[in-house]
């Protein structure tokens, strides 16, 4: 499918976002209801979270609308783990890799 936006071709085959048309404070209110744990894995998710989603979707940014879909379509165990990446994953992923640099040191200064 393709549009004409202001004298631009836009191809919304392609996941593109029309430049001005993402509501910020829905984007931000989105983004909120994602970040309560309990309801998204709970899937007591607001109606109007799928409905607009689904009939608006360029009202919401694709980063948002991503994590949504994370969130929503793999299950319950799947979202716990990339809530709890997305929350402590940098802080995991650094204490692995001093944890490697230590181990490296230790293999290094043992005289055997």
């Amino acid at each position: 499918m393709v549009w004409t936006f202001r004298r631009k071709k836009l191809d919304l085959t392609k996941h593109s976002e029309i430049p001005g048309w993402i509501n910020k404070k829905l984007d931000k209110k989105l983004k909120a209801q994602l970040e309560d744990m309990l309801s998204v894995i709970s899937g007591s998710l607001p109606w109007w979270v799928s409905q607009l989603v689904i009939h608006a979707p360029f009202l919401f940014s694709t980063t948002t609308r991503k994590q949504l879909f994370r969130y929503t379509a793999f299950g319950q165990a799947f979202t716990l783990h990339w809530i709890q990446e997305a929350k402590v994953g940098s802080w995991v992923k650094r204490r692995a890799t001093l944890q490697t640099e230590l181990n490296s040191m230790q293999v290094m200064m043992d005289p055997r």
